[in-house]
């Protein structure tokens, strides 16, 4: 059965909502799921994954340190499986600002990661 890495950084909370939301829809979906904090990330590899989604949420403009470390770190067997990763932030409620094209905190964050 393939399973899935859901890996967060949250500041209030609500990173960790939607990964457990994201979580509980996989495994209804018969997929198997590890959700774990970025905190306590680097105690897996994802390697041994067959999917891996990231999300991390903004905070004075930028997204948790910790989060750019753990993908950068595991870039390459982050890169060999299906991948996501997504943003929570206040600037993404203005319909504008809901895609990569609009949102500058994204944009950083990806940009820096490449």
């Amino acid at each position: 059965m393939p399973s899935t890495l859901i890996v967060y950084a949250t500041t209030d909370g609500q990173t960790r909502k939607i990964s457990e939301r994201i979580q509980q829809t996989l495994r209804a979906s018969g997929l198997e799921t590890t959700l774990v904090d970025v905190g306590t990330a680097s105690a897996l590899d994802p390697a041994g994954f067959d999917g891996v989604i990231a999300g991390a949420s903004v905070r004075y403009g930028k997204h948790d340190p910790a989060m750019a470390r753990f993908l950068d770190g595991n870039r390459d067997a982050i890169n060999r499986v299906p991948n996501a990763f997504f943003s929570v932030n206040l600037i993404a409620r203005k319909p504008e600002k809901r895609n990569l094209e609009g949102n500058k905190y994204l944009r950083k964050f990806l940009e820096r990661l490449s």
